[in-house]
């Protein structure tokens, strides 16, 4: 009895293949046929795949076996899912046969995103148009595919710098604004008050100065941060030495407030990069270190080799740490960081971990609350 069920079993499908085939074949009559339509189907840039009512490939041209990676004996008679990732399976035969109740000339999903997978399982995103043709043996949906991978990833990045630009220039604006009222309050106060004792005169215009060069440093953060977005430059040979006592002579005025204490842990070795661009980094790294450092701060600053010869640079402080959280989000871009204020952080080092990434490095933090906070970034290493 089981093995007359196994042989009935057989017929049934046998006979669902041979349905199946017929109507592949009454459709495929059509373009067989039609020299001109199948001229034209190769013509078309794009990938088309016809399909019948059932949802069955009947036809595809040579950009669509291009497209998804597959011979057009392997497509023509699958179900249009098969060029689909499988969790849109469930819902697809229900919009095909939607379609097929009024056929009209549309884009496919103008509300989402649309994806194709490839016979290798990668999945690209995709933009398609629907047309039906009217034949004989029913009615056909022609499905026109663009592999628009290129596009999605410009617009992406369009989309991530118009956000990191908004961010940045409200950061920038609100910085400049607090420096710059302060600037105007203290001149305006000497300019009024002619009178004033010469200490108190020197007092005012130390901070009128001192603001006006954080006025300064911030302007040229944003110049860099412009100048980054257009700007692919050569790795060459980098004296670290000389790119961080720049930073320092900028330092100048903050260290001679704060009197900070250097550790030079190990020789400051030289790497491939581009000299400006390490510079800012010394710059936020030593800045942040003394600033947020203990009192008096204590600035220990070394290198290592690590793997893949890339050479580690770190900058540690004395202050007071940072929490897990927010050293999570310290290198964000800045619409992350805006949400979350880290006093002293964020533009700056989001400008920092953008550098570093552009000369093929990394960067890193390390920290306990209470103990300090351990920067770091790595660059290549020079071969002879």
């Amino acid at each position: 009895m089981k093995k007359t069920d196994d042989i009935l079993d057989q017929i049934y499908k046998l006979k669902e293949e041979f349905e199946t085939l017929k109507v592949v074949s009454d459709s495929l009559s059509f373009f067989h046929e039609d020299i001109t339509v199948r001229t034209l189907l190769e013509s078309i840039t794009e990938g088309v795949v016809v399909i019948n009512e059932k949802g069955l490939i009947i036809r595809v041209n040579n950009r669509s076996c291009g497209l998804f990676g597959y011979t057009k004996d392997e497509l023509v008679g699958q179900p249009i899912s098969f060029l689909l990732p499988k969790r849109f399976h469930k819902n697809h035969h229900g919009h095909i046969t939607h379609y097929f109740l009024a056929p009209t000339v549309r884009p496919m999903g103008s509300d989402y995103e649309l994806w194709g997978v490839r016979k290798n399982g990668t999945e690209f995103p995709v933009e398609i148009s629907l047309s039906y043709l009217s034949t004989e043996g029913g009615q056909l949906g022609m499905a026109f595919i663009t592999d628009i991978t290129q596009r999605k990833i410009a617009q992406d990045e369009l989309k991530e710098r118009n956000i990191e630009l908004d961010a940045f220039a409200h950061t920038v604006a609100h910085d400049l604004k607090g420096i710059l009222t302060s600037v105007v309050g203290f001149s305006d106060l000497i300019h009024k008050n002619p009178e004033m004792a010469s200490e108190e005169r020197q007092k005012l215009i130390g901070i009128v100065a001192k603001n006006s060069k954080n006025m300064s440093n911030i302007i040229n953060e944003l110049l860099l941060f412009a100048s980054m977005r257009k700007k692919d430059v050569k790795l060459e040979t980098v004296n670290m030495k000389e790119q961080m006592n720049k930073a320092l002579e900028r330092l100048d005025y903050l260290i001679r407030e704060k009197r900070p204490e250097f550790q030079f842990k190990d020789k400051i070795c030289q790497v491939l990069g581009y000299g400006p661009w390490i510079e800012e980094v010394w710059y936020n790294y030593i800045s942040n270190a003394i600033k947020y450092g203990g009192n008096p701060p204590i600035v220990e600053i070394g290198c290592q080799d690590v793997d893949n010869n890339m050479i580690q640079f770190w900058i540690k402080d004395n202050g007071a740490g940072l929490s897990p959280d927010d050293q999570a989000i310290l290198f964000d871009a800045p619409e992350k960081v805006q949400h979350k204020i880290i006093k002293g952080h964020g533009l700056g080092l989001s400008i920092v971990k953008r550098i570093i990434n552009k000369l093929d490095g990394d960067v890193a933090v390390e920290s306990n609350d209470g103990n300090g906070c351990t920067f770091s970034f790595t660059l290549k290493k020079v071969t002879a």
